[in-house]
């Protein structure tokens, strides 16, 4: 069963950090959690500071607080230095600011009650999105104009729901953590199943295929990796070890439904040789930030990184990101060693239908951290969570960066998947069963 200890602040602490995640909300009320965890936990922050300077910190530590200093200095230079021009006060905002409260909430947040309250939370989400499913309704708080209405049922992709969120996507992220973290957390086999039938329906219905298709690689390295001897005496016993196997099984016996349903339907690929590439006046310091997609060149003599790449996917369906990534890869190439001065570059793009600007992110963590910061600075990034890596938890690190290939995962400054992520790369973790009697 669940433990019988009542620890309020760790249930609260969920909350406000999916709070940023629901319609409605903005992104920077993640300072409301970083806020409430320095309050709850300052007791364990006054101690931990007292020790640095009394000296009785470890020389790993040190080393961290150093490298924190060095990487918000030269993320800042490069900002003074390479930055785009100050349009409004937007302008002075980079997300490399957060990093230093990524890091200090991720150490003090971390209790199997925060893993618990997030599966909690999110599942009840899969609950509102499966309400939405049945009703034929997207999304019960967006007007979503004519695509409110779900009108094919024939394709996952066509009849994806919200939940609370912005948009399926973000659903879909969600529910990829939540079922990652599940296996941290102490429940009996009744509660565990609940759980993992909820947040799998909501993963289906929010089809989210990069997830689907991480998640399966995530439980399939999972069972490889648990013990022959616990499979064999324990399979019939522990419900986490079932899932896995089901899953596995599942994905085999109807591989054929899931590559169609991944395929749309078999929907030819796009190409990144027809994008429309119409220049409009750009409004507002974002869209004025953003770089303009182009579409793939075609002369030889002018093609980048990116083009090159690409189009040699052309065969490939990938729902837009071929040509999102020929543009991050064609700026990086072009401004390899300092990227966007440390801002976060987007991408924007004419909406003829709407009369407005779309931005847009890399869909990818690697290409939007060198775009950003460049390949030095990128790079110390890169090596600062590498000293990080406790390799006890490298199966949920692994599919994290893994899915952050296809999306944008981590490195956003602050979010869900950032703080999940530290804490896996920096606790001890042990996984949930076996604590389980």
């Amino acid at each position: 069963m669940i433990e019988t200890v009542k620890p309020y602040r760790f249930l609260l602490y969920a909350l406000l950090l999916l709070v940023p995640t629901y319609v409605g909300a903005r992104v920077d009320y993640f300072l409301i959690f970083v806020v409430a965890v320095v309050i709850g936990e300052r007791k364990t922050l006054i101690s931990k500071t007292k020790q640095f300077f009394a000296s009785e910190t470890s020389k790993r530590e040190r080393n961290i607080i150093v490298g924190v200093i060095l990487l918000m200095l030269f993320a800042g230079l490069n900002k003074l230095f390479n930055s785009q021009d100050v349009l409004c006060l937007k302008d002075y905002y980079s997300p490399f600011y957060l990093f230093p409260f990524l890091l200090i909430t991720s150490g003090l947040s971390y209790d199997r009650y925060l893993f618990l309250g997030i599966v909690i939370l999110v599942a009840g989400e899969s609950v509102v999105g499966l309400m939405e499913y049945i009703s034929g309704d997207r999304s019960f708080l967006l007007d979503l104009g004519d695509y409110s209405t779900i009108t094919d049922y024939s394709l996952l992709y066509n009849s994806r729901v919200f939940g609370l969120s912005y948009n399926s996507s973000i659903l879909g992220y969600k529910i990829f953590i939540a079922l990652i973290l599940i296996d941290y957390i102490r429940l009996n086999a009744w509660q565990e199943w609940s759980f993992r039938i909820l947040l799998l329906i909501g993963l289906i219905i929010s089809f989210s295929r990069i997830a689907i298709l991480v998640l399966l690689i995530y439980w399939l390295m999972r069972l490889i990796a648990i013990n022959r001897k616990v499979i064999t005496e324990q399979l019939f016993k522990k419900a986490t070890i079932q899932f896995y196997g089901l899953m596995i099984a599942l994905a085999i016996l109807f591989g054929n439904t899931l590559l169609y349903q991944s395929s749309r339907g078999g929907h030819a690929a796009e190409s990144v040789t027809q994008a429309d590439d119409i220049e409009h006046a750009a409004v507002g310091c974002a869209e004025e930030h953003a770089i303009p997609m182009k579409k793939a060149e075609l002369d030889p003599s002018k093609k980048g990184w990116g083009d090159k790449l690409m189009l040699q996917a052309e065969s490939v369906q990938t729902s837009g990101r071929k040509l999102i990534w020929l543009n991050y890869i064609n700026y990086i190439e072009r401004n390899l060693f300092f990227g966007n001065g440390s801002d976060k570059l987007m991408l924007r793009v004419w909406i003829e239908s709407t009369g407005k600007f779309k931005l847009m992110h890399a869909h990818n963590s690697l290409l939007m951290l060198f775009s950003s910061y460049g390949v030095l600075i990128g790079g110390l990034f890169l090596v600062f969570y590498l000293y990080f890596w406790k390799k006890i938890n490298w199966i949920p690190v692994i599919t994290i960066l893994i899915y952050s290939l296809g999306n944008y995962g981590v490195f956003w400054g602050f979010s869900v998947m950032d703080l999940i992520f530290l804490i896996l790369l920096t606790h001890h973790l042990k996984l949930g069963y076996e604590y389980k009697k």
